[in-house]
């Protein structure tokens, strides 16, 4: 009875949802690495942001076709999100923030969020209080069995969740897939003593060797002496500084409603039929994607389909 009222209400016919790989995208982290390797940091282009939209469109459908996926999955940034609600101090004073473009690219998001939403059957998922990184992280727990999942993001957080051997990590500036260091868990590990200057997630011990970590992460003595060491300068014990980057850092830590509600949109969306072949044709050219309407073979309409 929900699902079919919840279908009435949206007005789209269901689809089977059955991929066999999908490709997961943390499409903020794409937009930004577009934005830094296609417009020099100091000036500012009048095209630039529309420039990263096109790019990114282009960029998304190459790496699926030469990846060979059936599948992509958006996962966009709420503005407003759990972990800044908890600790202010996360991620302020992030250059982006400060950038020419900043306000453009969050436009350029909405609007790219639009697009596939509205006139494509690939899932955009933007949950209230939830980061790309919350939603990437449910998606690949509750993944269908025999489905294979790459995320495609230059974020080497995610490598934590390749533990599984069915989740691969992709650099796209790179061109390459992204292994651990150590050993996953060591990695998180170290990661979470070092923190991370970007997210402003303090390094809780600057002058501690890696060797060191690692003989504390494989030995229960070693463990206890550094976690009972006082930081006089951040005034407090290593272990409470610990535990707190780990609950930024650590993907497992998210707020069980904040779980229900991602399973909840993804639940949603997922048998959600909304191409529109007409519609998006006109949306394209309104984006001045001229140059998109005219290559829209049925390969390229098949990718929008995510068939």
């Amino acid at each position: 009875m929900i699902s079919k009222m919840i279908k009435e209400k949206n007005k789209v016919e269901s689809k089977e949802y059955n991929p066999k790989h999908t490709l997961l995208v943390d499409i903020s982290n794409i937009f930004w690495v577009l934005r830094f390797s296609l417009l020099k940091p100091n000036e500012y282009d009048l095209h630039g942001s529309d420039l990263i939209f096109q790019n990114a469109f282009e960029l998304l459908f190459d790496i699926k076709r030469k990846h060979e996926a059936d599948n992509i999955v958006l996962a966009f940034d709420s503005p407003n999100t759990w972990r800044k609600q908890k600790f202010p101090e996360y991620k302020q004073g992030r250059k982006t923030y400060s950038d020419v473009y900043a306000d453009e690219i969050k436009e350029k998001l909405e609007e790219f969020y639009n697009f596939f939403n509205d006139y494509t059957n690939i899932l955009c998922l933007k949950v209230d209080e939830s980061e790309a990184d919350d939603i990437i992280r449910v998606y690949v727990d509750y993944r269908k069995d025999d489905e294979q999942v790459t995320i495609l993001s230059t974020d080497k957080d995610f490598i934590q969740l390749t533990e599984r051997g069915y989740v691969f990590l992709f650099d796209p500036v790179k061109r390459r897939y992204r292994e651990p260091e150590n050993g996953i868990e060591e990695d998180l590990f170290i990661k979470c003593f070092r923190g991370d200057q970007g997210d402003n997630i303090k390094n809780i011990y600057p002058r501690i060797r890696t060797k060191n970590l690692l003989a504390a992460f494989n030995n229960n003595y070693e463990w206890t002496n550094l976690m009972e060491t006082y930081n006089s300068e951040l005034d407090s014990y290593v272990k409470d500084l610990y535990e707190q980057n780990k609950e930024l850092i650590d993907l497992r830590y998210h707020p069980q409603e904040i779980q229900d509600r991602i399973l909840d949109q993804i639940e949603l969306k997922k048998h959600e039929n909304k191409f529109d072949q007409v519609a998006l044709k006109q949306e394209l050219k309104r984006l001045n994607m001229e140059k998109l309407v005219s290559q829209l073979d049925k390969k390229f309409l098949d990718d929008l389909k995510n068939k």
